[in-house]
């Protein structure tokens, strides 16, 4: 029996290959000149929701216990980054610690966005340990017929 191969287009093909690289970005963070990569293994990432309206992004990041002061968040085309630090608690001598998850020091949270955002029109605030980010996309252009006079 012939096997039947589907056609793809170059923009399909580009698509995927773009899902494939940020899938990568996110695993595995760009390296540094020195070879080493911006994420210290000692570093910690937050769980983060990402919504899509038509005209913008909403995320909501959990980071419960961290002082607005204590993130900074980066924008630049379709890529977002979160940096921050929790201090960690200290144990005494009398605490018998059975079990420790919650993970203090620097973390770091890389996204890259399928389309452009706009850094102007970007808002973040804090709501009951919960870090919200709106970022409007970039508008983008429309097709418009020109008439010739």
């Amino acid at each position: 029996m012939d096997r039947l191969s589907t056609y793809r287009s170059s923009n399909t093909l580009r698509s995927l290959q773009s899902e494939v690289n940020r899938l990568f970005e996110d695993i595995f963070p760009a390296r540094e000149g020195n070879g080493r990569s911006d994420r210290d293994p000692a570093m910690w990432s937050p769980q983060l929701d990402v919504m899509e309206t038509d005209g913008a992004y909403r995320l909501r990041v959990d980071l419960p216990g961290i002082s607005r002061d204590d993130v900074t968040i980066n924008v630049e085309h379709n890529r977002l980054t979160i940096r921050g630090e929790r201090a960690e608690e200290q144990q005494t001598k009398s605490e018998n610690v059975l079990r420790t998850e919650r993970m203090g020091g620097r973390f770091f949270r890389p996204l890259t966005l399928p389309t452009e955002i706009n850094p102007d029109e970007a808002n973040a605030r804090f709501d009951q340990g919960v870090l919200l980010i709106d970022l409007p996309k970039v508008a983008t252009s429309k097709a418009k017929a020109i008439s010739i006079s």
